[in-house]
């Protein structure tokens, strides 16, 4: 009932040489499946969990191995990185896998996969990369749309010259010397703010359509500030 040169199938918790030995001579291996290298925004949770799965020599998987998931590098200022799960056994298809959730600083984040009991492949480092959210034109410095007919006026005949902020003056369509007027990116917070309650609310506004309401409610009072009643009027 001996035989000790039979092959010993891998995988199959059978003692086929009847050594008294389960399995020896085979290795278990954690290899790379899918999920890693991705990009997010930051503090989103990726598209995609990193999975791995482990299985031995002789490729049949291997169920019940306990996987680890350690974040092991993140972006210098960063608070940290979540996982939903810390460690989980690998299921009959020999697979393991973790979602996981982009830090709050942009960078590369690392992600260690790590098998105690792998003879080979341990630790898999995944890598993904938190991106900032696309800005729109119109809260970058440089945007130009004009805020409503309010300027910043430098009267040079005083010393030293004094700068307020009052209504535009032109003259034949021009704007008379000392002015400039503001863009909604140097003056409209209040402006911006609005427009993004508004539209989370489902109401598609942006500061620019929002300005040119304004305009045409009374938006603004003799100073340039929001006229906050004209929000509900423009509302309903």
């Amino acid at each position: 009932s001996i035989n000790p040169g039979a092959a010993e199938a891998c995988g199959d918790g059978i003692d086929n040489n009847c050594n008294g030995q389960i399995d020896e001579g085979c290795k278990k291996i954690l290899k790379y499946i899918s999920g890693s290298g991705q990009s997010g925004l930051i503090c989103s949770a990726l598209a995609e969990p990193f999975v791995v799965k482990v299985d031995d020599s002789a490729a049949k998987a291997q169920s019940g191995i306990g996987i680890e998931w350690d974040v092991t590098a993140k972006p210098e200022g960063s608070s940290g990185a979540g996982i939903t799960q810390s460690t989980i056994q690998t299921g009959s298809d020999g697979l393991a896998s973790a979602y996981f959730t982009l830090g709050d600083y942009a960078g590369v984040y690392s992600v260690d996969s790590i098998c105690s009991e792998c003879d080979e492949g341990s630790p898999y480092r995944f890598s993904a990369t938190a991106t900032c959210p696309a800005v729109p034109k119109y809260y970058q410095g440089d945007y130009i749309d004009p805020y409503d007919n309010w300027c910043k006026f430098t009267d040079a005949n005083k010393t030293p010259a004094v700068t307020t902020s009052k209504t535009c003056d032109y003259d034949n369509g021009n704007l008379k010397a000392g002015y400039t007027r503001y863009t909604i990116a140097n003056k409209g917070c209040a402006l911006t703010s609005v427009s993004m309650v508004i539209d989370q609310h489902g109401l598609p506004f942006n500061p620019p359509t929002l300005n040119g309401l304004f305009n045409h409610y009374e938006g603004y009072d003799k100073k340039g500030e929001v006229r906050w009643k004209a929000i509900e009027e423009m509302v309903n």
